[in-house]
């Protein structure tokens, strides 16, 4: 999927954020973030723009508590 250049800036912005969280546990408590669990496999998600969220996996840890999950690995770029 192509992003636009207006898409770019608030995608680089959360990729910035992300690596400034020392948690999963942070982010979630961001509210323009609009942080996502999907089930117990460690998948969550995060919003990029109206209409894009960034899917990721958590790496480290497969536990419950976002507080130990402190890796992430992006799967994609999905529309919404």
């Amino acid at each position: 999927m192509l992003l636009s250049q207006r898409d770019g800036t608030p995608l680089c912005q959360r990729l910035c954020e992300l690596a400034a969280a020392e948690s999963l546990a942070a982010v979630s408590t961001l509210p323009a973030l609009d942080f996502q669990r999907h089930g117990s496999d460690g998948k969550c998600s995060v919003r990029v723009t109206d209409g894009h969220r960034l899917a990721m996996v958590a790496v480290n840890s497969k536990a419950d508590d976002l507080q130990q999950i402190t890796a992430v690995r992006i799967l994609a770029i999905e529309r919404t």
